[in-house]
């Protein structure tokens, strides 16, 4: 287990973490009638409804919205934010990449599910930061940490409380049906151990499918999530807004 650099410091925007954040989340944000499948090397302007798509309904801008919008400013223009930040996000039209919103969209989405913000975030910049090698998660290292098994034991349950309780391949539950429910690595973790400790590759299965899969398959089972309503998509997605490369962007300046 080594730590790449420091948790605090890294920017979950920059071109170097897109390899840190794979697998994704199960989310489904983009308009299908625009792009059947996700892309994360799609180019897209940033703009006034995508920004306020991250407002909370009472309260402005959470927070945490608010710290991640200061590193996307930082990532985009290479200088810290002053007052007005946000206007510029708007107003600028900066072309940024579908993996980049994917961040916003998977925070938003575990906060809805109950997650609390600050885990989340701190979770995505742990997968940035923080490389596991088999000797961590093979049986005689697994859960001997501290550290790691308490990273294991939040995430697990969040995993839970997320997905509901229900077994991802079979649709039973411990309430219903009396099976057992284990939170599954889909790449399995000794097989990818970077990912043992990625909220995005879990899923729950019961008992009887996940020794099933055991460590053969890497099938995702997981439901498709939408993030938001699908009005919101259609006023969010303009045809302007419509994937394009980071050319016909340019060219359009």
């Amino acid at each position: 287990m080594k730590m790449l650099q420091d948790i605090e410091t890294v920017n979950i925007f920059s071109e170097d973490t897109f390899a840190g954040l794979h697998p994704r989340c199960n989310i489904e944000w983009w308009p299908t009638y625009v792009e059947q499948e996700y892309d994360p090397f799609h180019w897209m302007k940033l703009s006034e409804p995508l920004i306020h798509s991250l407002r909370s309904t009472k309260n402005g801008y959470p927070t945490y919205i608010m710290d991640l919008l200061k590193e996307l400013y930082l990532e985009l223009y290479k200088e810290k934010p002053t007052k007005g930040f946000i206007r510029r996000l708007m107003e600028g039209g900066k072309p940024i990449q579908w993996r980049q919103w994917d961040i916003f969209e998977e925070i938003q989405w575990r906060v809805s599910c109950g997650s609390s913000p600050h885990s989340v975030v701190r979770e995505i910049k742990r997968r940035l930061c923080l490389r596991l090698d088999y000797e961590d998660v093979a049986p005689s290292g697994w859960g001997k940490r501290k550290n790691m098994e308490e990273a294991w034991r939040k995430l697990r349950m969040e995993a839970i409380e997320v997905y509901g309780g229900n077994c991802a391949a079979c649709g039973r539950n411990q309430k219903d049906h009396g099976v057992v429910i284990h939170v599954d690595h889909i790449n399995p973790k000794t097989r990818a151990p970077c990912f043992a400790l990625h909220f995005s590759n879990l899923q729950l299965l019961c008992e009887e499918c996940n020794l099933g899969k055991g460590k053969d398959f890497t099938t995702d089972w997981r439901p498709v999530a939408c993030s938001v309503e699908r009005e919101d998509l259609i006023d969010r997605f303009t045809s302007e807004h419509k994937p394009r490369t980071l050319e016909d962007i340019i060219n359009d300046w």
